[in-house]
């Protein structure tokens, strides 16, 4: 529980510093992934059977897919396969 209550407010700001900020710096239409680096370091440096990663995927996830014009789901699903993969 504690861990949630730590990733919502991390993830929430990385969300709206990718999204509002970051844009405007981009390199040829591709700016930073911060949520992603963000839950690829964790799924990486969790300890094994930990859903740290997962649950951090969840929560990126979900604030990425507010504020994209893809379909709602479309992040999530990436950054949870993605932590998954790393995890196993």
């Amino acid at each position: 529980m504690k861990i949630a209550l730590f990733f919502i407010p991390l993830f929430f700001i990385l969300t709206l510093l990718q999204t509002s900020f970051l844009v405007h710096f981009s390199l040829g239409g591709f700016a930073l992934p911060l949520v992603f680096i963000a839950v690829l370091a964790i799924a990486l440096l969790e300890p094994p059977r930990s859903f740290a990663g997962v649950l951090g995927a969840l929560i990126g996830g979900v604030f990425l897919d507010a504020l994209s014009l893809h379909f709602f789901g479309f992040w999530t699903f990436i950054l949870v396969l993605s932590s998954l993969a790393i995890t196993y």
